[in-house]
Formats: structure tokens, C-alpha cells, sequence
């Protein structure tokens, strides 16, 4: 119950962050960015790509958005956040275990469509199935801690 109460207030923030915070858009108004536009650049997870969709998640208090894409069987190593997150699978099938045990059995997967809230500090990680796009939205600063 908690949990599912830190979730919607996170989605109220959210959603308050996109009415007040000017980073967003280079002007006044609605920013929009089509899939066309948002340009994949290197991560340091391999061969998972990184794009900046919306706002910077090194900024204090401000909503960001970022997406990664997974080629099959790429996956995060195990780590936390210093913040909660949204993660939302756009394409494929995102599996996600919580804890540090790196066996790819018991994970849970977040098909296309799906939704997963991570809180802050917990340790996880995750592996796609197939070719897949995972949007994380959260509000900085946003830090990854992985563990070796």
C-alpha cells in the first residue's frame, strides 16, 4: 500500500513538473518530440543506447525523461538510484529483478505498455527479450550506483 502510495505521488509530481518547469521546452508551451527526432548515442551498458528525450536528470528537481534501447539479451547491470523512477517498455519486453542475484530466472517481465515504479535505493537490474525500448521518467538530479 505504500509502495502504491509513493507511485501516484510520484505520478502527481510528475505531471505537476510538466505544468511548472520551464526546462522542458525551449519557450513557453508543449514540448513535443516525435520518435523520429530523438537521436541514440553510446551508453556506458555495452551496446544498449541512450537519448535525452525531455529535460536533463543531473537537474535538481526537474522532471526528465530518457529512453534506452536494449538489443536482445542486453541487459543493466545490477545497481540503484539515489530517486525514484517510471520505467515504461515501449517496444519488446522488459524482465526486472529486484536484488542482486544475476541469474536470468524469476525476474518479472514488463511487456510493451507496462509500467514498473522503482523506488529509490532499491538494488535491481534487467535484460530485454528481444529488441526493445524502455523509457525512464523521474525527477533529478537522478544518479546510478552499480555494484560490481
Amino acid at each position: 500500500m505504500r509502495t502504491q502510495a509513493a507511485a501516484v505521488a510520484l505520478l502527481f509530481l510528475l505531471i505537476a513538473g510538466v505544468a511548472q518547469s520551464a526546462s522542458l521546452a525551449p519557450g513557453p508551451g508543449a514540448a513535443v518530440i516525435n520518435a523520429d527526432a530523438i537521436r541514440w548515442l553510446p551508453s556506458s551498458f555495452g551496446a544498449i543506447k541512450f537519448a535525452q528525450v525531455l529535460g536533463n536528470w543531473s537537474d535538481s528537481k526537474a522532471l526528465y525523461t530518457v529512453r534506452f534501447l536494449m538489443p536482445d539479451g542486453s541487459a543493466f547491470p545490477v545497481h540503484y538510484h539515489g530517486s525514484d523512477e517510471v520505467l515504461t517498455v515501449i517496444q519488446g519486453t522488459f524482465m526486472f529483478k529486484a536484488g542482486t542475484n544475476t541469474a536470468r530466472t524469476g525476474g518479472r517481465a514488463v511487456k510493451a505498455g507496462g509500467v514498473l515504479f522503482i523506488p529509490a535505493n532499491m538494488r535491481h537490474w534487467g535484460w530485454a527479450v528481444h529488441t526493445t525500448v524502455v523509457q525512464i521518467n523521474g525527477i533529478g538530479p537522478h544518479s546510478v550506483h552499480v555494484l560490481k
